[in-house]
């Protein structure tokens, strides 16, 4: 239970302070979030691929903490 509690409290620290840094930015004007945008072709492919792989990454890594 406790590696329970350590991991989750792990992962919200982390995607915490990457979406607080992402609005901070955003409100600068920044924009953080460059992925798949203004690219064509096979590089949009891949990097669109990149993306969906790193969700699915999240995705798993939460699913390992609970089953």
């Amino acid at each position: 239970m406790e590696f329970k509690l350590i991991s989750i409290a792990s992962i919200i620290a982390f995607y915490g302070c990457y979406f607080v840094k992402m609005f901070h930015q955003k409100k600068q004007g920044i924009q953080t979030d460059q992925i798949g945008k203004n690219k064509v072709g096979f590089v949009k492919f891949v990097e669109i691929t990149m993306k969906i792989a790193a969700i699915l990454v999240f995705i798993a890594g939460l699913s390992s903490i609970f089953f």
